[in-house]
């Protein structure tokens, strides 16, 4: 006698259907981290990962956001920087363009094209701007720039 897979919800079907294909615990939790991830960039409106971690991040514009109910419908309000200028101190202004662009989801390409500088040049500032700032992606400057001094 089998099990009756109709009591299980969509999720634990697929997740049983990729250990049946032999896929590992590991594997799959990657998986679904990323689909969750890539449904909530869609759904937000959100280009990048960097932007969702921004918004994410615990002083970021979710933290700001209230809600507010306004003729039977129910809003969020807020607004806020896109960076935390306390963090900005201490980059150079090209440091602080790269910044910006970075977040703005800007490829090294358009970067430069933008700035009117080889990719290299960006390249050399963006590693400067993440170890000045002690990060190693575009995920963690968002975060890191959204935090508030303190």
């Amino acid at each position: 006698m089998h099990a009756d897979p109709r009591g299980l919800n969509a999720r634990e079907q697929q997740v049983a259907g990729w250990i049946g294909l032999g896929r590992s615990i590991k594997e799959i939790g990657y998986t679904m981290v990323v689909q969750a991830a890539a449904g909530a960039q869609r759904k937000l409106g959100m280009e990048t990962r960097a932007e969702l971690a921004a918004f994410f991040s615990p002083s970021g514009p979710r933290a700001c956001l209230a809600e507010l109910a306004l003729a039977g419908e129910h809003l969020l309000v807020g607004s806020w920087p896109m960076a935390d200028p306390a963090r900005l101190q201490g980059l150079s202004p090209a440091e602080q363009a790269v910044a910006a662009l970075l977040l703005a989801g800007s490829t090294q390409a358009d970067m430069a094209r933008h700035r009117g500088v080889s990719e290299r040049t960006v390249a050399n500032q963006v590693q400067g701007l993440y170890r000045k700032l002690g990060v190693h992606s575009r995920v963690a400057l968002a975060a890191v720039l959204q935090m508030r001094a303190g």
